[in-house]
């Protein structure tokens, strides 16, 4: 017979044998996250702070790499980041509060507030801003067409202004889905018409100070000194770093700074709704829909979607030397947070892959699970689809080629599975993409966004003397910026704009392709050209004119 005694000293040891294993566990599954950040964990290298949460607990927090290599200071949880377009669920709650108080409406008409934009046929509402279905054009990319670059300085008015001289738009509202960092700028202008606080003055009010997250702020000033900063970086082509920041104010779509221990705070109110109401926390969640009626995965300032086989609700954010991820599975009450301080960082992969070890018991679909009933095709048929397609209507090129036995779609740098007569899918992280081609047609859809269609075109090699007809002075009115087209010592033509001079590619009759999107020029009834049509990813429609009479001489070598 065993004693009461030798019970107790036996279930003891179990207990501590037990206390053990698990420590054990949770050090070898420390170990593999660790292993994520390898090439971070440096002294000479910047790199990321981590926090991962578990039913409203910080179960693993650790920072690797250095916050300032000035200073020699190592990252950690207490350091303060700036947050980049993950700051934009933060613009949008303030949105939601401010709707709560009566102050504005989501369905309002954004001129109620800011009526130096241009009227427009169709309305602009609160709710398209939020979901990026404005048809607004990125005032990034606008500024950066007018010779503005992030290293520079301009100020909120000039982008009010900016706006606000837009005689077309990419769509009309409610179109289509094409994120546009204008709208979540509007919103922090739209907050002061409407409350008389500022974004930054408002959401301390009512939500930082309520949810005591102290290390966090809006940044609308550059001036404004931050404790605990992490700076940004990018790196060299010759090894090392620079110091990669801004001076810009503009808030909203992004400007948030704060740490990881204040998003623990900011990660309980998602499920709490301590500071908001149950109806915010819930409206949080709701996506957006596009005029047809199909249904967006972009809610409020938040992607609702999935990741092998289990509802996630994420965000990305990628502002000068800034990398930033954050990445909810809301039924398992598990996140996961990767703030990087240095532009190679990949930060929403490994918030992925944090996800892969921590719920690992939890995921319905493999890791490596392939699209279903992929179909083998052999080189010479792939090659009956590769080609150039155009998206006249967005300007969009997709250059199909085979590379290594697969079909790729070089700018989306993807992979074209087959999958049928003519049908192909494209599946990254879980999120998968339609591509169907019949004849000279190529169709794209995809979860959450209108379908595109691209029309096959006929490639071409210009001669010199095809390509100079191009060379000349144009202007654009709405961007009040004039470009100069020209051959450079080697007969190539080469777009010079105030800001850089980028290369442009024959692509088919008329159109080039350059660095940040696509060129169309167009002719007059004599077949002269008379001008271009330029799109640039999240900007597009814009017309230059040709100016200033007969084009400079022909460059020579």
């Amino acid at each position: 017979m065993v004693s009461r005694r030798s019970k107790s000293a036996f279930f003891g040891v179990g207990a501590l044998l037990l206390v053990a294993a698990l420590a054990a566990s949770n050090d070898a599954r420390d170990a593999r996250v660790d292993a994520l950040f390898e090439k971070w964990e440096r002294t000479d290298s910047p790199g990321c702070a981590l926090g991962v949460i578990e039913d409203g607990q910080l179960v693993y927090k650790r920072g690797y790499g250095m916050a300032n290599l000035e200073h020699d200071i190592r990252i950690s949880e207490t350091s303060v980041f700036r947050m980049a377009s993950l700051s934009k669920q933060f613009a949008a709650f303030a949105i939601l509060l401010a709707e709560q108080q009566g102050k504005l409406s989501l369905d309002d008409d954004i001129r109620k507030y800011l009526p130096e934009l241009p009227e427009r046929e169709n309305i602009i509402t609160i709710r398209h801003l939020i979901h990026h279905t404005s048809g607004m054009r990125d005032y990034l990319t606008l500024m950066d067409l007018r010779g503005h670059r992030p290293e520079d300085f301009f100020a909120e008015e000039d982008v009010v202004e900016a706006l606000a001289v837009q005689e077309r738009s990419n769509f009309e509202p409610g179109e289509e889905y094409l994120y546009s960092n204008s709208g979540y700028f509007l919103l922090s202008e739209i907050i002061p018409r409407a409350t008389g606080s500022s974004l930054q003055a408002f959401s301390e009010t009512y939500i930082f100070e309520p949810l005591k997250m102290h290390d966090t702020h809006f940044h609308d000033d550059f001036r404004h000194i931050v404790q605990n900063r992490a700076a940004g970086y990018r790196p060299l082509e010759e090894g090392g770093y620079e110091i990669h920041m801004t001076t810009l104010n503009m808030v909203g779509d992004g400007g948030i700074y704060t740490t990881i221990e204040d998003l623990l705070l900011w990660d309980r109110n998602f499920y709490t709704g301590e500071v908001g109401s149950e109806e915010i926390r819930k409206k949080r969640v709701v996506t957006g829909k596009l005029n047809d009626g199909t249904e967006q995965d972009y809610a409020f300032g938040l992607a609702v979607s999935h990741y092998r086989g289990l509802a996630t609700v994420s965000h990305g954010g990628s502002w000068v030397g800034f990398r930033t991820a954050m990445l909810q599975f809301p039924e398992q009450r598990f996140s996961t947070y990767v703030l990087c301080n240095v532009s190679a960082a990949a930060p929403t992969r490994l918030a992925r892959r944090i996800a892969d070890i921590y719920l690992e018991d939890a995921f319905t679909v493999a890791a490596d699970a392939k699209l279903e009933s992929p179909v083998v095709l052999s080189e010479s048929e792939l090659r009956a689809f590769a080609g150039v397609y155009w998206n006249e209507e967005t300007g969009g090129l997709a250059e199909l080629a085979v590379e290594d036995s697969a079909l790729v779609w070089k700018e989306a740098e993807r992979k074209l599975t087959p999958v049928g007569e003519g049908r192909f899918a494209i599946s990254d992280e879980g999120v998968r993409t339609e591509v169907d081609i019949a004849g000279t047609t190529m169709t794209v859809r995809s979860p959450g966004q209108r379908v595109f269609h691209y029309e096959r075109v006929l490639s071409v090699v210009p001669s010199l003397a095809e390509l100079s007809r191009h060379v000349g002075i144009y202007r654009c009115r709405e961007l009040e910026v004039t470009y100069h087209i020209e051959l450079d010592d080697e007969s190539r033509l080469v777009m010079v704009s105030p800001s850089r001079r980028s290369g442009l590619e024959p692509v088919f009759e008329d159109g080039f392709r350059w660095e940040w999107g696509s060129v169309l020029f167009t002719r007059d009834n004599n077949g002269a050209v008379s001008g271009f049509e330029l799109a640039s990813g999240r900007a597009r429609n814009f017309i230059f004119a040709r100016a200033f009479g007969l084009p400079p001489p022909i460059s020579r070598r």
